[in-house]
């Protein structure tokens, strides 16, 4: 029966009551609109940091990550790719030389990290080469072919088919100087990763380094799923104080952090916009209960008592909150979804972005894990919201409201 009567009681004042949830609602819309947003461009730079730069999980010899001297290879190589081949996680693993030089034009030069990949591998584990712009038929077939980017090009002042000198430290600590052709050009949403980065052959660039065939910097690991990060990490650690087993959240600890504190943010920030409601809330249930005095005060003197009283005025404001809470979290569904299919467009603010390495197309997307919470802090905000005002009229006498004109 009081449920009953608590709800006709939310609708004797519709235009009050649909005010109160049209705020909860958009509240609500807008909150989780943002989230949505932000968690988008989080994971759109979590997705292109893991298939275009670091991958899932990366190998190395300890010696390297502390000086980065080419002559720092990965030990005991063939049990480190059966390892590898043996994880049930690993989609698949590229074996890389990484050298430290300076790309020279006729105009102008640069300091970059020279990656020496095998194509077929590193197809299978990043997506650079979906970034590419610009090619010459078979480009990675050429006789010293070299893929850089689109910006690194520019700055060099150089054009496919022309020629880029790279100078760079052998194994035997003589300076070595290799001419490669401009075959590719590349972009991403990277700034920092498009000035650094050139792509050749890994034969190629071993050869001229001094290094032996199976002697390689890096392996870099995806994973089919980026779930099983830390299960993977723990098998493919090698246990070996020569060799380093690093994840993407250790390589780039800024994004490890931003992703974690996700569901903080979505806590904080919810938290921040329901204080705000509560107070809308709270004063129209005082507005209510001032309204009702004289009603409140009769149903007191005939016999309802105070739990019913707190009772009633807690369910109106609950059937207020959950009212516009619903409808706000639909409205944010259709919303992100609609928006996580087309898409949003940045590309007025697509230089800034490319600086932090974001792309200027964001895809809004929101975990329906967090709707159970959502709906769970929008209750709290409820009951904490009724407590002021039913405790007011609790403490209404009932002769004196009676007296109160309607």
């Amino acid at each position: 029966m009081i449920f009953i009567v608590a709800w006709k009681n939310v609708w004797r004042n519709k235009v009050r009551s649909i005010v109160v949830m049209m705020s909860v609602a958009v509240g609500l819309l807008c909150g989780i609109f943002f989230m949505a947003f932000m968690n988008g461009m989080a994971k759109q730079r979590v997705d292109s940091a893991i298939r275009s730069e670091v991958s899932h999980i990366q190998i190395h010899s300890s010696e390297y990550l502390e000086d980065e001297e080419v002559n720092y290879t990965i030990p005991d190589i063939v049990s480190v790719e059966r390892k590898i081949n043996d994880c049930e996680y690993v989609e698949a693993a590229s074996s890389r030389v990484i050298i430290s030089g300076m790309a020279r034009s006729a105009r102008a030069s640069k300091g970059v990290r020279i990656v020496g990949i095998d194509r077929a591998s590193e197809e299978r584990v990043t997506n650079i080469y979906t970034k590419i712009t610009d090619s010459l038929p078979g480009y990675f077939n050429k006789k010293y072919p070299v893929l850089m980017s689109e910006r690194l090009a520019k700055e060099l002042n150089i054009r496919l088919k022309q020629k880029v000198q790279f100078v760079f430290q052998s194994v035997d600590g003589s300076l070595t100087s290799e001419s490669f052709k401009v075959t590719a050009l590349y972009k991403t949403s990277n700034k920092v990763f498009d000035d650094m980065m050139v792509f050749v052959p890994r034969n190629k660039i071993s050869g001229f380094a001094g290094l032996e065939k199976n002697q390689v910097h890096e392996i870099a690991i995806l994973l089919k799923d980026n779930e099983m990060l830390i299960s993977a990490a723990q098998e493919l650690n090698m246990n070996s104080p020569e060799i380093t087993t690093r994840t993407w959240k250790k390589i780039m600890p800024e994004l490890g952090m931003m992703i974690d504190m996700m569901d903080n943010m979505l806590v904080i920030f919810m938290s921040i916009i329901l204080v705000a409601l509560a107070f809308g809330i709270i004063n129209t249930m005082l507005m209510v209960v001032l309204e009702r005095s004289r009603e409140i005060g009769m149903l007191m003197a005939i016999g309802m008592n105070g739990k019913r009283i707190f009772g009633m005025i807690l369910l109106e404001t609950l059937f207020l909150s959950l009212t516009g809470g619903v409808i706000g979290i639909v409205a944010a569904t259709v919303v992100v979804n609609i928006s996580s299919h087309s898409g949003m467009d940045l590309s007025a603010y697509s230089k800034g972005l490319e600086a932090i390495g974001y792309d200027s197309m964001v895809f809004p997307v929101m975990d329906t894990s967090y709707y159970p919470i959502l709906i769970i802090m929008v209750v709290v905000t409820a009951l904490l919201s009724s407590i002021y005002p039913a405790i007011k009229a609790l403490k209404l006498n009932p002769a004196t409201a009676m007296r109160i004109d309607a």
